[in-house]
């Protein structure tokens, strides 16, 4: 039996007195797509941000790789091995490109002069699916900081190849579909083991939207886990592995991404019809 990633059991939040969630649970697995739907309001959000640390939770228990994570610091959590990107303000674009991947790279983990991990390096992939080797299996390379920087870089302009001549470019002169795209770079450069999404289709074009999802479900093919808050639920369900609704701060259902697409009741109340 797979040992779960990311364990969130029984958990209650919110906001000052205002509580949002209500006795929350919920389970990533090792290299798992995992989506949280639901109608605004529902707490999607408040759930990955106590995940994170930015909220408190007030019961209950989060767990990443087996050690009790509930009510620490964002910044201890990066150390850990997990990366959030935000909806909003989660690039500065007043600087360039690189500066913005500069900027994740502050944040690395304390591994810094080890290796270089294998999730941006050429054939990276998922072991769970084919036989693979995988990303613990894959060559490493001691290198300097510096290297191992520029390493990494690379390794984010290869999955999003738009941003490669576009390096010195002021992040904020750019579309908002290439903005998501550095905002997933900036936590790339850290390489998580997890990776939390909130809402990265928020305010794209149809087209972009399918570009970002591609690039998300590529960043999990190379063996990065993903838990993803999105109000786009039939694209998001598509590509999952599981999902959560959540309703009210309360599960309301789960399965696999694929059953919740069918299940009728699901798509009368959550996916219009």
């Amino acid at each position: 039996m797979t040992t779960a990633l990311l364990e969130i059991q029984e958990v209650d939040a919110g906001y000052g007195e205002t509580e949002i969630l209500h006795g929350v649970s919920a389970h990533v697995d090792p290299e798992e797509i995992v989506v949280v739907i639901g109608p605004n309001g529902a707490g999607k959000s408040t759930l990955i941000k106590a995940v994170i640390g930015i909220l408190k939770p007030t019961r209950g228990e989060i767990n990443f790789r087996g050690a009790r994570i509930r009510g620490r610091d964002p910044e201890d959590l990066v150390h850990e091995g997990l990366a959030y990107i935000p909806q909003v303000r989660n690039i500065f674009p007043n600087l360039t490109v690189r500066e913005n991947f500069e900027m994740g790279w502050i944040s690395r983990r304390r591994t810094f002069g080890a290796t270089v991990r294998s999730r941006l390096l050429p054939g990276a992939g998922r072991s769970r699916e084919g036989g693979g080797e995988g990303p613990s299996a894959a060559a490493t390379l001691p290198m300097t900081e510096k290297e191992e920087f520029d390493a990494r870089v690379g390794g984010i302009v290869a999955i999003f190849p738009n941003l490669r001549p576009k390096l010195r470019a002021r992040a904020g002169s750019l579309s908002g579909g290439e903005q998501q795209m550095v905002a997933l770079g900036k936590a790339l450069v850290l390489d998580p083991i997890l990776l939390l999404i909130d809402e990265p289709s928020a305010g794209l074009a149809p087209r972009l939207v399918t570009i970002i999802f591609d690039k998300i479900k590529e960043i999990n093919e190379r063996g990065t886990a993903i838990l993803l808050v999105e109000q786009n639920a039939r694209r998001a369900l598509a590509m999952a592995d599981r999902g959560y609704v959540l309703e009210m701060g309360r599960n309301r259902y789960e399965g696999k991404g694929e059953a919740l697409l069918r299940d009728p009741e699901v798509g009368r109340l959550y996916l219009g019809g």
